[in-house]
């Protein structure tokens, strides 16, 4: 484990100081602060509560922009260094592929939470700390979001039915086990062909499920768009469909599966490590 955790903080180290760790910085915190301008009206000069983070992500735009910076936080998979021989040597190929998996997991983590972080920070100096939602993002989210069912009560599926805690983790869990998913594909297609084709495919495919479902195409079909693993990174909309938990669990079996598929073809040859 020691060597394992090792490998990742190397990992860890080498991204927060990369050109690419600057630029994911950089665009999270244009598109966050853009969401400010849409917010911005219903604040007036009151506190907005540290809660935006699942608010923020349950715009369709924002959900684009962050799944196009996912493919792009894991677009260098399996994210060679130079010294993969080195590696391969000291610690054996199977205890490389785990530290890429943890990897992949902690970095998907880590990046969650600087969107969280961000997307409240953006409102300086209008921040305000509370347990409860407060006025300015229910109000926001009441006259965007369909918080309220027919009868005029909050509808148990929509954000506002959720503790503003329970819903932020909650939101964190699923977008990082989406994150995780779209990593570990990347990394499997790259692995496999030595080349970006696992990042163009998971990005045109993450990206074409949003773009189809904004223009109405599942309605064309008669098919649930919430049934796409990569849409339960919108909370808001999935509690309708699925339950948070059941939707983690699926999400965990499937990193799983993708983790010993990956195992498998690194036994038969398939997936190596390369200089």
């Amino acid at each position: 484990m020691r060597k394992i955790f090792t490998l990742v903080t190397t990992d860890l180290k080498r991204l927060f100081f990369s050109p690419k760790a600057g630029l994911l910085l950089v665009l999270t915190l244009f598109f966050t602060y853009d969401f400010v301008r849409i917010v911005s009206p219903y604040a007036d000069g009151l506190a907005v509560t540290p809660w935006v983070y699942p608010i923020f992500m349950d715009d369709w735009g924002n959900c684009l922009y962050v799944i196009l910076l996912i493919c792009v936080l894991m677009s260098d998979a399996p994210f060679p260094c130079g010294s993969e021989l080195n590696i391969r040597m000291r610690v054996g190929k199977y205890v490389w592929l785990a530290a890429k998996i943890l990897y992949i997991m902690a970095a998907s983590a880590i990046y969650q939470v600087v969107i969280a972080l961000l997307s409240w920070l953006v409102f300086l100096p209008d921040l305000g700390i509370s347990s409860d939602w407060g006025y300015v993002l229910r109000t926001y989210y009441t006259n965007t979001g369909g918080a309220y069912d027919a009868s005029g009560n909050i509808s148990g599926t929509s954000l506002l039915g959720y503790a503003p805690i329970t819903a932020c983790l909650l939101q964190l869990v699923l977008a990082t086990g989406v994150s995780t998913m779209l990593g570990l594909l990347i990394f499997l297609f790259n692995s496999l062909f030595h080349n970006y084709t696992g990042t163009v495919l998971v990005s045109v495919f993450s990206c074409a499920h949003l773009l189809l479902n904004d223009f109405g195409f599942y309605e064309f079909i008669s098919f649930e768009p919430m049934l796409v693993p990569t849409a339960w990174i919108q909370l808001g909309d999935l509690a309708s469909v699925i339950s948070p938990g059941q939707a983690a669990g699926i999400l965990a079996v499937i990193i799983l599966g993708v983790s010993l598929v990956c195992a498998a073809l690194m036994k038969a040859g398939r997936i190596c490590i390369y200089d």
